[in-house]
């Protein structure tokens, strides 16, 4: 017997599909509903032993990519993709109904949006919901698609307009402007260790306080850590794994301060989850003295603050400079 609790950014195959007797995934992004979607799992796995239940999955695959940051907003594709879901599950001997969105810098043959319905004992209305819901799927493509402009535009009234250069300091309430590189997320295959955003940053004249968290870069830790805090050294931050993530950048840099990197999750997906990445580096980049660094021996993606640690309290660090922060 084989139940599935599965992240909405997964993929299912054939294989999964005749070899499992129930799935669920997260219906919500970025995931908080994880652990609501692993007790869903295991009660029916119980269940199913127990012989109090016969699940019977179908899937159907389509062509399609979601982009993340299309799952959430109220109206958005991806959540009125979800409002089918919970709509569907409503039905009489409807166990469940979740759907796969994939994850589009994946580059495999697996990828692609995948609904699936699971009944009570009911192969062919799991078939005839789930390809209603796939139907949906594919006539709605054109919503999933959010437009991507270039840093330097604005997009206003369905148009793009070139925007003011933004001031150095120029803060609104102090709030931090976040800015992710989604491609680069070791929670997906990447390596974790580009540099084209902070390369950007670097370049960006009178940006004010900024934090770029973090860059993997076991070398590069191993050479801070052994200067020790409060020394300037000549360093190489990232691009040693993947030529697309962009070159090293060569520099002198100010280590601020070092952490073991052991901390534990304080919100978001892995509540109270344990970070063991080993040592963790600050550092302040002598190129542009306000663009502090977070330098990584292990990998993970941005699921909390933890990551800053070096900052002491970086949330509440970076809500008092209002800066700008790179979270995988």
């Amino acid at each position: 017997m084989i139940v599935l609790p599965g992240d909405l950014h997964g993929k299912i195959t054939n294989k999964m599909v005749n070899n499992m007797n129930f799935f669920s995934t997260c219906k919500k992004c970025p995931h908080p509903d994880v652990n609501e979607c692993s007790t869903d799992a295991v009660c029916r796995g119980a269940a199913i032993v127990a012989g109090e239940s016969d699940p019977t999955p179908a899937h159907h695959k389509v062509p399609l990519l979601v982009q993340i940051g299309n799952a959430e907003e109220e109206g958005s594709f991806g959540n009125r993709l979800k409002e089918k879901c919970i709509e569907i599950k409503k039905r009489p001997g409807v166990l469940n109904c979740s759907v796969m969105h994939g994850f589009l810098h994946q580059d495999t043959d697996f990828c692609g949006v995948c609904p699936m319905v699971t009944p009570k004992n009911d192969p062919k209305l799991a078939q005839e919901l789930v390809d209603k819901l796939a139907q949906w799927i594919w006539d709605h493509r054109k919503e999933s698609v959010c437009p991507m402009n270039d840093l330097d535009m604005l997009e206003k009234d369905g148009h793009c307009e070139r925007k003011q250069p933004t001031k150095g300091g120029d803060v609104i309430d102090h709030t931090p402007i976040v800015i992710g590189d989604a491609a680069d997320n070791p929670g997906a295959g990447g390596g974790g260790g580009g540099v084209l955003l902070l390369k950007a940053l670097v370049e960006t004249k009178g940006l004010g306080k900024a934090a770029f968290i973090g860059i993997h870069d076991p070398e590069t830790v191993k050479v801070t850590v052994a200067a020790g805090a409060g020394v300037t050294i000549d360093v190489s931050h990232g691009g040693k794994f993947e030529e697309e993530a962009g070159p090293p950048i060569k520099t002198k840099a100010h280590v601020k301060s070092i952490s073991d990197g052991n901390e534990t999750v304080r919100g978001g997906t892995a509540l109270n989850g344990p970070f063991k990445l080993g040592p963790h580096v600050r550092s302040v980049m002598d190129v542009v003295n306000t663009e502090n660094v977070i330098v990584m021996t292990g990998m993970c993606q941005g699921c909390d603050d933890t990551q800053g640690r070096p900052f002491k309290n970086a949330m509440s660090w970076l809500s008092k400079v209002g800066c700008t922060l790179q979270l995988r």
